[in-house]
């Protein structure tokens, strides 16, 4: 779970330095460090596009002259994950994105078999949280479906990692207080 508290770190961090410089704007939050402050990106996809162009070795290569220490990788389908994280397990932490074939950010949450695709894929690879999806507005019917997401990040101790609104972050708190969600 190591990567888990590097990740919620990093967005209190963020969290945190915006604060900082909004309240004064003259002030360097971070200090003199800042420039040799390894960054953990939060947001990477790896999706088939690049598979060609950009093999596992160019893609860290391109992280550590950009100052990358690690990232947090999520794909459709999940196999450009899985490449990445193959590659570099200590550098790379994988997070299971829902979107695969047909389903998208649009109609992933009606896909009848989402929650056993979900289920299957975290029994079979490491993945530290589920995400990035997006929720955009909330319908009941969706329900079911973000209540078991939600029972399967809490059973497994990892993170949400959710594009939304604040209604489905409360729903998702609703069914399980204790989450984390990025």
């Amino acid at each position: 779970m190591r990567a888990v508290g590097i990740m919620c770190g990093v967005t209190l961090l963020a969290a945190v330095h915006a604060g900082t410089a909004a309240a004064d704007e003259a002030t360097d939050p971070i200090g003199k460090g800042a420039e040799t402050l390894p960054i953990f990106d939060a947001h990477i996809h790896y999706k088939p596009p690049a598979w060609g162009s950009y093999l596992p070795a160019t893609v860290l290569d391109l992280m550590a002259k950009n100052g990358g220490a690690m990232g947090l990788v999520s794909s459709t389908p999940d196999q450009g994950t899985i490449t990445l994280w193959k590659f570099a397990p200590k550098r790379i932490v994988p997070e299971l994105r829902p979107y695969h074939g047909v389903y998208g950010s649009s109609n992933w949450t009606k896909s009848p078999e989402m929650a056993d695709y979900l289920e299957n894929r975290l029994d079979a690879y490491p993945h530290e949280g589920i995400g990035d999806f997006h929720v955009c507005s909330f319908d009941p019917e969706y329900e079911p479906l973000l209540r078991q997401v939600a029972a399967m990040a809490k059973k497994r101790n990892i993170c949400i990692h959710i594009i939304s609104g604040k209604d489905p972050l409360d729903l998702l708190y609703s069914f399980e207080p204790g989450l984390k969600i990025i």
